[in-house]
């Protein structure tokens, strides 16, 4: 059922969680917003879109009732009577300035409030994964085939597989990439370096495609009575690669090869391709927002500010990293997670365990740090 992001707020209201949500945005995200404070009643509920169940959701005014559904993470207009409601909830939704100002009104969150917190890490500002490739100098069509040809090479089904199939990728790229930098310039394509390292490079991989083969054979798209189709698929994604300089094969790395979307949420097959979210540049309606180091700093001293107003009556306090998706910048992700539990630590009055999903993308360190042990 997770259409889209932050569906998981309509489960848990039509589950009977809450009944009020609070979604506090960042001022960088101005642009999206026409009032500092907005409520609204809102209703939840379920529609058919393919022969399937979803989620749909409607905006209830005196004048008006404006529904809508979400495929593949883009909302479509609904009519209202195909909305098969089952609850509805209070919806607030303000600038984090004016959540300040809020705090000194003693009926805004009312004692006897219980209060689920949800903390994104995209708080701080969000990045296309995707552009970093780009402005890297990878062609847009390079990213989409090598996106095809990795999802017809490896399927891994779960958590454990996913780390294996990324870590396949990222020993052929360093292979690679080390004999490239010897014989080439720069901006030079690894497949111009020398005539042998289009046969090295397949070597190398079907070596250790083999050796893998062997021990989780199905992370691979394929059995072993396809041996000759894995063959070629391996071989279209060594030609994609060896286009690429060694200075992009090394952002590529860096970037590094997940599912689309987590297999735990998710149901039959999910595609496994470079890790560079669902936000391409000019083709989303999220707003980008880069922030620099010392905006981080002023945003989790905000953060600071803020939290006492919930945590007085959090029951549970969630944190979403937001790194799969493409959102969160990666280059801060340490930083801005460590401010985060800081900022938590200072302003709880009592003492919390911390639990980290067995299933979290990168593991408890982080997706930079996924190959270190």
């Amino acid at each position: 059922m997770m259409q889209r992001n932050d569906v998981f707020v309509e489960g848990a209201v039509i589950a009977g969680l809450f009944d009020r949500v609070i979604w506090i945005w960042p001022s960088w995200d101005t642009g999206t917003h026409d009032e500092d404070h907005d409520i609204s009643q809102e209703e939840v509920g379920w529609t058919v879109h393919g022969g399937q169940k979803v989620f749909c959701a409607c905006k209830v005014t005196p004048e008006s009732r404006q529904c809508d559904y979400a495929v593949n993470n883009t909302d479509l207009p609904l009519d209202p009577s195909s909305c098969n409601v089952l609850r509805d909830y209070s919806l607030e939704v303000v600038r984090d300035k004016a959540v300040l100002q809020l705090m000194k009104d003693e009926d805004w969150i009312e004692p006897d409030e219980t209060i689920i917190l949800d903390i994104d890490e995209d708080f701080y500002g969000v990045e296309s994964a995707a552009a970093v490739l780009i402005n890297a100098g990878i062609p847009l069509h390079v990213i989409e085939r090598l996106d095809r040809q990795i999802s017809r090479l490896l399927c891994p089904r779960n958590t454990w597989e996913e780390n294996l199939a990324d870590l396949y990728i990222f020993n052929i790229l360093e292979a690679i990439t080390a004999r490239c930098m010897h014989h080439a310039h720069k901006n030079t394509p690894c497949k111009n370096t020398d005539g042998e390292i289009t046969v090295f490079a397949y070597n190398f991989a079907k070596k250790k495609m083999d050796n893998q083969l062997k021990l989780h054979g199905e992370m691979f798209c394929f059995d072993m009575t396809h041996q000759t189709n894995l063959n070629e698929q391996l071989q279209s994604v060594i030609t994609s690669l060896l286009e690429l300089t060694h200075s992009q094969l090394g952002v590529l790395a860096e970037t590094g090869f997940c599912l689309v979307s987590t297999s735990v949420l998710s149901e039959g097959y999910v595609p496994f391709q470079i890790c560079h979210g669902l936000n391409f540049p000019n083709s989303s309606k999220i707003t980008f927002h880069l922030p620099t180091r010392a905006e981080v700093i002023g945003r989790s001293f905000q953060l600071g500010e803020i939290l006492p107003a919930f945590l007085a009556n959090a029951k549970v306090v969630t944190i979403a990293r937001s790194i799969r998706d493409g959102y969160t910048p990666r280059r801060y992700f340490r930083t801005i997670e460590t401010d985060i539990l800081n900022s938590l630590y200072a302003s709880l009055k009592s003492s919390f365990s911390l639990l980290y999903s067995g299933d979290l993308l990168g593991g408890v360190k982080g997706w930079s740090q996924r190959h270190k042990h």
